[in-house]
């Protein structure tokens, strides 16, 4: 009877061990499984990196030494562990078009990390933002008018209509006395800003570009592009 509970003892023990064996090659081969596939998707983004650097090379030329191409490289994975944030806010704004509608009408001299976080202001400031893309139009204009950085009237426009904050239009050209005289008519301060607006636009009509747009576009795209970089650096690292 002692030899036959032996027995029965040692084919149970075997029969675990060959479980624990099967589980173990199951493990093993998920891990490789695992770890092939983050090879394989390392391996893609490592493309993706290269031919990102392909078109860097061709915008900016031979003249791009590895030096800089190593500063670029802090300055773009600084920059788009910053933008993170703003692009989470601004996803939650819940509007497919607006980015491309800010785009249009700064004319593409300002970069999208900067569009948004505007928006994302703007939306704290409980500014409609539908009517975004009117006052960043106008910022653009006066910016080309005045020489004033359009990054820094984009700012003002926003800053100035949130804070109601006559002070700061008037970097825009809206004085004070015109903007009082309007909030008689339109009491609400947003509105009686987008009534001056309108008609100083009406006043300027199309607005052609200029050299300084195209620097500004050069700019801007070079920020867009060093955050696509450090977007794929963050990704991979």
């Amino acid at each position: 009877m002692a030899k036959m509970y032996s027995e029965i003892q040692l084919d149970l023990e075997i029969k675990g061990y060959i479980a624990a064996l099967e589980k173990a090659k199951q493990a093993n081969a998920k891990l490789k499984a695992d770890y092939q596939n983050k090879i394989d998707g390392m391996n893609k983004k490592s493309n993706v990196l290269m031919s990102t650097f392909k078109k860097m090379a061709g915008v900016i030329g031979a003249a791009f030494a590895t030096q800089q191409i190593i500063s670029f490289t802090k300055d773009a994975i600084v920059l788009a562990a910053k933008a993170e944030g703003i692009k989470d806010a601004f996803a939650k704004l819940n509007d497919g078009s607006l980015l491309d509608d800010l785009r249009k009408a700064t004319r593409g001299t300002v970069d999208d990390v900067t569009l948004m976080a505007k928006a994302v202001q703007a939306n704290n400031f409980r500014i409609a933002l539908e009517n975004l893309p009117t006052y960043f139009e106008f910022a653009q204009q006066r910016a080309r008018a005045t020489g004033e950085s359009v990054d820094y009237l984009v700012d003002s426009i926003v800053r100035g209509i949130g804070r109601k904050s006559a002070l700061i239009l008037d970097n825009l050209g809206i004085s004070a006395s015109e903007l009082n005289e309007q909030l008689k008519i339109t009491p609400d301060y947003a509105a009686a800003v987008g009534a001056i607006i309108q008609r100083e636009m009406a006043k300027s009509g199309t607005s052609i570009s200029t050299t300084v747009d195209t620097i500004d576009q050069l700019k801007a795209s070079m920020t867009n592009l060093k955050t696509e970089v450090g977007d794929m650096f963050n990704d991979v690292f």
